[in-house]
């Protein structure tokens, strides 16, 4: 029960990683590539950049888009080392695909934080299973067929 609970609790922090909001616009991307300026065709092409379905994304505030969609950029380069999540790109060339820096420093801190409670739980003699998010990154991008 209580190793279902830390459980819970890693992989909400992994989640909020995912679709917590950053409010700093001051980051330009190079040729205007960034996440907060790009402008979708149509509700599927935003669903399919957040990874969310079409209903959930009229109801989720644009600093939230934006932390979502450069999450689902950087799940690529997510990786697990040492038993403990790792972003194995570094902040510019992260700008270059269009993450902005502030959203980049933020997720990267969500890492920080989920590998914090990692660590604490197993000190305490916990043993979690990490989920290998460039795996379940790319087993979205084939179940939706996207590039």
């Amino acid at each position: 029960m209580k190793k279902n609970i830390l459980f819970k609790v890693v992989t909400f922090i992994i989640a909020s990683c995912l679709i917590s909001c950053a409010n700093d616009d001051t980051n330009k991307q190079e040729n205007n590539k960034s996440v907060k300026t790009k402008a979708y065709s149509s509700q599927v092409e935003e669903a399919k950049a957040l990874a969310l379905p079409i209903d959930e994304i009229n109801n989720i505030p644009k600093s939230i888009k934006d932390k979502r969609a450069a999450a689902v950029i950087l799940s690529n380069y997510v990786s697990i080392k040492d038993s403990l999540y790792s972003i194995d790109i570094s902040k510019e060339d992260a700008q270059k695909l269009g993450v902005d820096a502030d959203l980049y420093t933020s997720i990267l801190q969500d890492l920080e934080l989920s590998n914090k409670i990692i660590k604490e739980a197993r000190q305490k003699g916990e043993k979690l299973v990490l989920p290998d998010i460039k795996k379940e990154a790319k087993k979205y991008r084939i179940s939706n067929q996207i590039p």
